[in-house]
């Protein structure tokens, strides 16, 4: 029974909401979860790869994931701007990027931190032709 709400001379109907009640509340957590992006400590994590020498092998690991959080970000940047789609030198390096998956590191040193500086050089790449193509701001 749905009830009517008079609003002078007219009768309205009842309200009802576009989303139940678990929907919103998983919007809820999502949003509460979200962070804004960062260009700032992306360039940072590039440089400490890239332009800084070998990392320490304390830091492989950090690294590694802080890049994965980052090229994550800058795929979903891509796709939901459909610059993959209208860019073929997007379309590249997103394709690239998904071959980048965040399994365990190699035992090997050597072999982790060759797999930390090829994982730099795409999300510097990603990074760089969003920012040429207006996606996003530069951040320095």
């Amino acid at each position: 029974m749905t009830a009517a709400l008079r609003y002078g001379p007219h009768l309205l109907p009842e309200w009802t909401p576009p989303l139940d009640a678990d929907v919103l509340h998983s919007l809820l957590v999502k949003v509460r979860r979200w962070q804004p992006f960062d260009g700032e400590a992306v360039f940072d994590d590039i440089s400490a790869v890239l332009d800084e020498g070998m990392v320490s092998e304390e830091q492989v690991s950090p690294l590694t994931m802080r890049l994965h959080g980052h090229h994550s970000r800058l795929v979903e940047i891509a796709v939901a701007s459909e610059a993959d789609l209208a860019d073929r030198i997007t379309s590249q390096l997103v394709a690239q990027a998904r071959t980048l998956h965040p399994t365990a590191l190699p035992d090997d040193y050597m072999a982790a931190a060759g797999r930390l500086r090829r994982t730099g050089w795409i999300v510097n790449a990603l990074f760089e032709r969003l920012i040429a193509l207006g996606c996003l701001r530069e951040a320095a």
